[in-house]
């Protein structure tokens, strides 16, 4: 018990630390074409837009958002990059974390490498300086790695220019290692999966995958819809009360009028488009709630702020952090949440009935 309490402290105490030094960071953003990075930037830096391309050097943290990210420059401390297709030619001079559909990699990485892809691909020029874990449904090794490789996938194949210091380590499908390649410690594999560890470790992990998850929702409904947040915040702090009341009947309504339309045969694809709109409502509710927390403690925390709109980058990091760690705190915290997200479901109804009223 002792154990567990000490990891939600923690954890909630990493949420405060981590907003607050980002608030000292460069944001940037750019809806549309390409948002380049062509200028040296002593800070840590969050960029988002459809394509985004670091092109000279970034002192500290980078988190870049796009639908291509190229990360071709120096980045002296962390690397963050989520995309379609992410590509790393640069260096990074400490972890680098990507996550993509095509993920490629040629530059160098100092510390460890994370990756995912349906396909991630790690070049001939590549240079791993500590471990690498993979995973994906196609995935090569073709460079270096001056430690120990965990890979999890369909298709793992170890091409010939592959230098691995450490262990190889396999999960999924067997690796293919072709004549030449250097595998200096030992090689594991395991068939299907492993059931993570109980504890700490494993709490840990599932708050990290439901952050990241969370925050990509949050964006991509700030990035795509940002007047529809906009006005969805606005009408929830101007009626909380009418805002909680039409969730709540939503939620108590939403089931018996699903049930009533599906008993007849012509109200059962009625009964199906309400189910699914419901719970797409819902899921769009949920990111929106962690853009108002973000939204209110970027205000807090930056007064000097208060007065814009804050960028959606920033918003959705601090919301997404918050609203998964007021979920670490048990029955209280998941209640907590529930009824924000009530009151974002409310609101959000109810501007899409004022929209469409006013059509």
């Amino acid at each position: 018990m002792k154990h567990s309490l000490s990891l939600k402290l923690g954890t909630l105490t990493l949420i405060a630390i981590l907003p607050l030094s980002a608030l000292a960071a460069t944001f940037l953003q750019k809806e549309e074409g390409e948002l380049f990075i062509a200028n040296p930037v002593d800070d840590d830096v969050y960029a988002a837009g459809q394509k985004v391309t670091v092109k000279d050097t970034i002192s500290g943290d980078a988190a870049i958002a796009g639908q291509i990210v190229n990360a071709e420059s120096v980045i002296t401390q962390d690397l963050y990059a989520v995309g379609q297709a992410v590509r790393l030619t640069g260096s990074v001079g400490d972890d680098a974390h990507l996550a993509g559909n095509i993920v490629t990699v040629t530059g160098n990485v100092e510390g460890d490498l994370f990756a995912a892809g349906q396909s991630l691909d790690l070049m001939s020029q590549t240079i791993i300086g500590s471990d690498a874990y993979l995973a994906g449904e196609s995935i090569v090794i073709a460079g270096t790695v001056h430690g120990t490789v965990r890979a999890a996938g369909n298709s793992v194949v170890v091409e010939s220019t592959a230098v691995i210091d450490g262990n190889l380590i396999t999960y999924g499908a067997q690796a293919e290692i072709k004549d030449g390649a250097t595998i200096t410690g030992s090689r594991e594999h395991h068939e299907g999966t492993q059931t993570a560890p109980a504890g700490t470790r494993n709490v840990l992990g599932s708050w990290v995958r439901s952050t990241i998850a969370l925050l990509l929702l949050a964006f991509l409904i700030s990035y795509f819809a940002p007047k529809a947040v906009r006005g969805v915040l606005a009408y929830v702090q101007a009626n909380p009360g009418r805002s909680i009341l039409t969730g709540l009947l939503w939620i108590i309504l939403v089931g018996p009028i699903a049930l009533i339309l599906a008993v007849s045969l012509i109200g059962l694809p009625l009964a199906l488009v309400l189910f699914f709109t419901s719970l797409v409502v819902y899921i769009l509710a949920t990111g929106i709630a962690a853009l108002l927390i973000g939204s209110w403690l970027y205000g807090k925390l930056s007064p000097a702020s208060s007065a814009q709109q804050p960028l959606a980058w920033p918003a959705a990091v601090l919301g997404a952090a918050v609203y998964e760690g007021i979920q670490l705190l048990g029955f209280f915290g998941g209640l907590l949440t529930f009824i924000l997200v009530l009151f974002i479901l409310g609101a959000t109804i109810q501007s899409l009935w004022q929209k469409r009223s006013h059509a």
